[in-house]
């Protein structure tokens, strides 16, 4: 099954206007990579960069946020069952973690 991983970005009023890098990563429960077959010979983590620039609508007052809702579609992720996986999300010097378990197999 395709996945997905959405969050919403609250983007202090300072910080508009200017390019925001964010990564995204996948980590098991040891908080190593989680490895994906990329290949006949290998595999690569889940590893997501990219940068956004929020731009400051017009009458947005001074010291308010700017919502930005974001999505990143995945393909389906070939994860084993009955295991705990944490999506780290990083902007510039702050982190943020959610944990998802699979279910087990019947």
């Amino acid at each position: 099954m395709p996945s997905a991983v959405a969050f919403i970005l609250h983007v202090p009023w300072d910080e508009t206007n200017r390019k925001i890098r964010w990564t995204l990563d996948l980590i098991d429960a040891d908080g190593r990579s989680v490895q994906i077959q990329s290949g006949p010979e290998g595999s690569s983590g889940i590893h997501i960069e990219n940068e956004i620039e929020v731009g400051r609508p017009a009458g947005v007052k001074p010291g308010s946020s700017i919502n930005v809702p974001f999505a990143v579609s995945l393909g389906p992720l070939p994860l084993p069952a009955d295991s705990t996986f944490q999506w780290v999300l990083r902007i510039e010097s702050r982190e943020w973690r959610t944990s998802f378990a699979t279910r087990p197999l019947p």
